[in-house]
């Protein structure tokens, strides 16, 4: 590597609690009954070489919640201990700008940035300063400096009009991208947007990810889909649609669990290049790499996607995309499978809990046919 260029390497969803499925042997039942448990696997072996290293963090760490219930106190949400966790992985830098972060409320919030802190990592995507709408985070590496901005464009559910983290509108986005850029030379974006579940993104999130390369933007790491998405240059800037799940405990659909580690290289012109380093989470909950068949079919299969993203015919990408139907299906299988694995009881309170949301709709739905009626 010459002397002024800089290895990044770049992974997805980053989840330490346990899924609503999962509650009693997810990720953070794993690590709470085993702290030597290596959940990271191969990761610092696989990012060796990189001077920084990209994780989106799917959910706080933090000893409290201010969930009611006792369902929702125990899903989503990591030790603050599993932040040497990431650190002892090679993590440097991960984005906190996304749906699941305030899912515990503010305390929670505010308890995940300090300990982040605390071992060393930076946390992007916090709400800005009177100048940015996003907090910059800016390293000084091999005679450059690269600048990251994070922001999630995904409506929170947990905390409605949330000022915890950078949540655009995109206008916002590119008037930082620009301002930064005047700064820094090399500006990367980490956004969480996109549909959940599909195999490519939407036309609508192409058109976003390419305006925030033509504002400016030089490398844009996109997150949320749970599904690893093929990369592609747009003119001088790379995107990445959706890095997929990294360390995630949705173990009903192979697409859930299988992604890759993003290396980015930028060179002495700062111009980027990237390879692919397919790696699973596997049932044992830690990272592998995929063997090389498994790795040549996870490559063939991305790249037999990357044509539909141009195609004129917005319908002809739902041709491909299947996968939603798929997830729904066997999402059912598995939680009904491993109902009576770990929290069974938290697990049927939470299927209790669903059925009667749902009478509850459709009790509505019916109250207001009979007023239309009258």
């Amino acid at each position: 590597m010459g002397e002024d260029n800089i290895s990044i390497a770049a992974v997805g969803d980053i989840c330490l609690g346990d899924h609503y499925f999962s509650m009693g042997h997810g990720t953070a039942s794993v690590l709470k009954k085993n702290e030597t448990h290596n959940v990271f696997g191969v990761t610092s072996s696989a990012v060796e070489g990189c001077q920084i290293v990209f994780g989106n963090l799917e959910c706080p760490l933090s000893s409290s919640s201010k969930a009611l219930s006792d369902v929702e106190k125990t899903v989503f949400r990591g030790d603050p201990s599993f932040a040497a966790k990431l650190k002892s992985a090679g993590v440097s830098i991960v984005n906190i700008a996304n749906n699941h972060m305030s899912q515990h409320g503010k305390e929670a919030f505010f308890e995940t940035i300090e300990c982040l802190k605390d071992n060393g990592i930076s946390p992007l995507g916090l709400i800005g300063n009177d100048r940015y709408s996003s907090e910059p985070v800016i390293y000084e590496l091999n005679n450059k400096t690269i600048g990251f901005l994070g922001y999630s464009l995904v409506p929170d559910q947990y905390h409605t009009g949330q000022e915890l983290y950078a949540s655009g509108p995109e206008k916002k986005i590119c008037n930082d991208i620009k301002l930064l850029k005047q700064d820094v030379d090399v500006v990367l974006v980490s956004l969480h947007f996109g549909a959940e579940g599909k195999s490519i993104p939407e036309k609508k999130d192409v058109l976003i990810a390419k305006n925030l390369i033509e504002s400016g933007a030089d490398i844009l790491l996109g997150h949320h889909s749970h599904v690893f998405h093929p990369v592609e240059h747009f003119k001088k800037g790379l995107i990445c649609y959706s890095l997929g799940d990294y360390i995630f405990d949705l173990f009903w659909c192979k697409k859930l669990v299988e992604s890759a580690i993003c290396i980015i290289k930028i060179d002495a012109e700062n111009s980027t290049s990237f390879s692919l380093k397919p790696v699973q989470f596997t049932r044992k909950y830690e990272i592998e790499e995929l063997n090389p068949r498994s790795s040549a079919r996870f490559l063939k299969q991305l790249n037999s996607r990357l044509p539909f993203f141009h195609k004129k015919n917005e319908n002809s990408l739902l041709s491909i995309d299947k996968t939603q139907i798929v997830l729904q299906i066997s999402k059912l299988l598995y939680f009904f499978i491993n109902i009576f694995k770990g929290s069974y009881r938290l697990k049927l309170l939470f299927l209790f809990n669903k059925i009667k949301g749902v009478f509850f709709l459709f009790q509505r739905i019916l109250n207001r046919q009979d007023g239309a009626d009258e």
